[in-house]
């Protein structure tokens, strides 16, 4: 893996790639974490991922040229630092980062750092780290979080490398992304890893820019708040993090909260509603709404059943639908979408389109703003 990286590395830092529809004109030096996929990573000697292609609309029709210098992490970051490089992605915000770069307003994506382990035992809670031999990236935000709680990890370059030393059965347990590992472990044909309940820490990852250089912090503020409004940010976001539902599991998920519907409690509405979300593990889980006379002390029907999967370990979800007694899809309530944005937001809501078949739409797409408070 590290000759190919090292191959491509050496490719891409010899290149030029101007960002397509604009002409040369202002040049922008891209550092980035060449093996961080879905993020940011080189395929076929070219740059690709999600912050790759976010970067691409922001710049659409600008006066800009784009160098992509594919580096380790540690390295973006220190060339960063030194100015060498104008900007990079995947970062998480810290004060200590803060108080060495520029951070544009909106963030990119969402990050969730969890411990993972595996089917051959060890780690099975936050708790259990001592003695135990914890695999990570190098100079990364989870070596960080894991020597606060002292823990001395064992460092690899790129979180790939890192995760393969737990699935291979030479480490008891890997922290990193959870996006980076689902997508690892899915490209790789990797089994028998998991993530273990809460995540270490749930954030968020933004562009960052080098210090001073106020001009293409206003241009990355620009560009975010404009691509969010016109849904641009949401369907790069789908193409490259969500996984589609078949019909099969649609069907499922329907099955599962039509019988939860049955058990519904309530007696002041009388409206019984079911539903039930689908984990990435493939289990679904169902709830049912739970009344009561106090009206904010009710439980809607989706609340109920994240509420059981979370206490069966499963926190992220690739689907929810929700029923009303008459066989009706329902819209997710306000506080319902914001607990299913809690666990990520590319949770597909199943909904009627009105034509006799259904439709799916991202979470994030029925809120106004970011999941996630800064």
């Amino acid at each position: 893996m590290k000759e190919r990286f090292a191959a491509f590395l050496a490719l891409a830092l010899c290149c030029l790639f101007p960002v397509q529809g604009v002409s040369a004109g202002r040049e922008i030096v891209y550092g980035f974490d060449g093996d961080y996929p879905p993020h940011t990573f080189i395929r076929d000697g070219k740059p690709e991922g999600f912050d790759i292609d976010v970067l691409r609309a922001i710049l659409e029709n600008r006066d800009a040229t784009v160098i992509y210098k594919p580096l380790q992490w540690a390295e973006v970051q220190e060339d960063l630092r030194r100015g060498t490089v104008h900007m990079t992605s995947g970062m998480a915000k810290t004060k200590e980062r803060e108080a060495l770069y520029l951070f544009p307003a909106p963030p990119l994506s969402d990050l969730r750092i969890s411990l993972f382990s595996s089917d051959r035992g060890g780690v099975r809670f936050l708790s259990g780290l001592e003695g135990k031999r914890v695999a990570t990236q190098k100079g990364s935000l989870y070596q960080k979080i894991l020597e606060e709680r002292g823990v001395t990890p064992v460092l690899y370059e790129t979180e790939a490398d890192a995760l393969q030393v737990l699935v291979r059965g030479d480490a008891d347990a890997f922290a990193g992304s959870e996006d980076t590992a689902f997508y690892n472990l899915r490209e790789k044909g990797w089994t028998g890893v998991y993530p273990v309940s809460t995540p270490l820490r749930a954030s968020t990852l933004h562009y960052a820019v080098r210090k001073g250089d106020t001009e293409l912090l206003g241009i990355l503020n620009e560009g975010l708040e404009r691509i969010r409004k016109n849904g641009t940010l949401d369907r790069l976001y789908r193409q490259w993090f969500v996984t589609e539902l078949t019909e099969e599991e649609i069907g499922r998920l329907r099955k599962e909260a039509e019988a939860a519907v049955r058990f519904a409690y309530a007696p002041y509405s009388g409206i019984q509603g079911g539903a039930a979300v689908l984990g990435f593990s493939g289990k679904a889980y169902r709830g049912c709404t739970v009344e009561n006379a106090l009206s904010s002390c009710t439980t809607g029907a989706v609340q109920a059943a994240v509420l059981n999967a979370a206490a069966s370990g499963e926190t992220r979800f690739r689907g929810v639908l929700s029923l009303l007694p008459g066989g009706g899809t329902a819209v997710p309530g306000a506080q319902e979408r914001q607990i299913l944005c809690e666990f990520g937001r590319e949770t597909l809501v199943v909904l009627d389109d009105g034509q006799g078949g259904v439709r799916t739409v991202m979470v994030s797409e029925l809120l106004p703003f970011s999941c996630r408070a800064e």
